[in-house]
């Protein structure tokens, strides 16, 4: 409340009413016993109601905002609203797409590495045929000559176990086939030729002392001395065959 001082109109008496204006509103008096028109007198107004500020306009308007300001607030907030909605969008658009393009990318260097292996495998795959056909002809050769070294009857007694090496190409298969001819029944022992016609066929010199040793139990007596040098002193006793 506040207390202001009016002055009583001249024509007033006591119990008549007569309007003031103050702070912008209206404000309805009535005149006190004991005080005649023209006299001065202290009257308690009531404070003006705030004006409601942007900040109440944009959170929908406080008590005693008028319906228009309420919906001005609300329109105004609604629009706020609306174009940070849009400015989010816009964002997380912008951001999925360069997801996309990053996985994008990802997926092409993919590829590209992935025909480089491939292309790698392939040029593997065709040297190691290509080596392994030379070998193969390398060793199916020196067998052969081996072959026309030992008489009928030794070629026929070790002919099964050439011809088994020469279809594999790496060393560890082609020493199972060793190792699976010793394992077999009664057969006729093997001598140095016929040792060294087997030997032909496995490229690998460094693994001939294991050949041998694999070989061991089938070959005469004379073989085996010759072999157990061999496996011994592989560098000193070890001869080029073929």
């Amino acid at each position: 409340m506040t207390i202001v001082h009016v002055q009583v109109p001249l024509n007033m008496r006591v119990g008549q009413t007569f309007m003031v204006e103050h702070a912008g509103q209206r404000v309805q008096i009535q005149v006190p016993p004991g005080v005649r028109g023209g006299q001065t007198i202290g009257v308690d107004i009531p404070a003006p109601a705030p004006r409601p500020s942007s900040a109440s306009l944009l959170s929908g308007g406080q008590a005693g905002a008028t319906d228009a300001e309420k919906f001005l607030g609300l329109a105004a907030k609604t629009h706020y609203t609306a174009a940070e909605q849009q400015q989010r969008e816009s964002e997380k658009a912008a951001a999925e797409r360069e997801r996309e393009l990053v996985v994008e990318r990802m997926g092409v260097d993919m590829e590209k590495h992935r025909l480089e292996i491939r292309k790698e495998i392939a040029s593997y795959k065709k040297d190691m045929q290509a080596m392994h056909v030379t070998t193969g002809d390398a060793n199916t050769r020196a067998a052969a000559r081996w072959r026309g070294k030992l008489g009928p009857a030794e070629a026929a007694d070790v002919s099964s176990l050439l011809d088994a090496i020469l279809q594999h190409h790496t060393t560890n298969k082609k020493l199972r086939e060793v190792e699976d001819f010793t394992k077999r029944g009664a057969q006729p022992r093997l001598d140095r030729a016929q040792a060294e016609a087997v030997l032909a066929c496995i490229e690998n010199s460094l693994r001939h002392p294991q050949v041998l040793a694999a070989l061991h139990p089938k070959l005469t007596p004379v073989a085996q001395r010759w072999a157990d040098g061999v496996i011994k002193a592989p560098q000193s006793a070890t001869t080029k065959y073929g």
